[in-house]
């Protein structure tokens, strides 16, 4: 069965005997629903499978409900699924993803906060890590119309990106960086100064990226 894809048909823990049980369904090639979860398991989970990873498949496949269940149940019983700082980490920004796709907006910026602090209590404050949260809260911030916050966050990543890269040109954390601060500028209407910032995510989106990327 190497190569396999499966769908999920269900998802449910076994309090007495305590481990979960999926019931698969086993997919055709001609599934092309599931191209995209394919192309996802290809690129980016690893050989070694947990309830991270479980979570994340779920949530690429949008059942929400069933992926934050998961996640739940490990910061709920950390010291069982022996979670490391960077783990409970993981939990959190999935977390606050799922949050945001239930257009939740203050859960998910909790969430993403309680993941940002515990990077700051183990990280230096320049970790690109520390960035991407900042990115994410801005994004929030940016959803319920506080752009000032928002800008502040974007440019404190894209500052801390900055010093961390060894070749802006090529790094698409910084091209994100340049794309949300130039969303920020769209949303007060400053138009000039968003094109600047849509301009320079592009370029670097054509150093990365293949052409027909979408």
């Amino acid at each position: 069965m190497l190569g396999s894809v499966f769908r999920i048909k269900s998802v449910e823990f076994d309090h007495n005997k305590q481990f979960w049980i999926s019931h698969l369904e086993l997919c055709s090639d001609n599934d092309h629903d599931l191209n995209k979860i394919y192309c996802y398991i290809k690129q980016n989970i690893s050989d070694k499978t947990d309830l991270i990873t479980l979570a994340y498949l779920l949530f690429e496949m949008g059942e929400y409900d069933n992926a934050e269940k998961f996640i739940k149940q490990m910061l709920n019983e950390v010291s069982y699924y022996d979670c490391s700082p960077k783990t409970i980490v993981e939990c959190y920004n999935c977390l606050g993803q799922i949050a945001e796709q239930k257009r939740d907006l203050k859960q998910a910026s909790d969430y993403y906060e309680k993941a940002m602090a515990i990077k700051i209590q183990s990280l230096p404050p320049s970790h690109p890590t520390i960035a991407r949260s900042y990115g994410q809260i801005g994004s929030i911030c940016l959803r319920n119309d506080n752009n000032q916050l928002a800008y502040d966050y974007f440019t404190k990543a894209l500052n801390i990106f900055m010093n961390s890269t060894q070749n802006a040109d090529y790094d698409l954390d910084i091209a994100e960086c340049y794309n949300s601060i130039g969303n920020v500028y769209n949303n007060e209407e400053k138009y000039d100064l968003a094109l600047i910032n849509y301009e320079k995510s592009l370029r670097i989106k054509k150093n990365v990226l293949p052409i027909d990327h979408y």
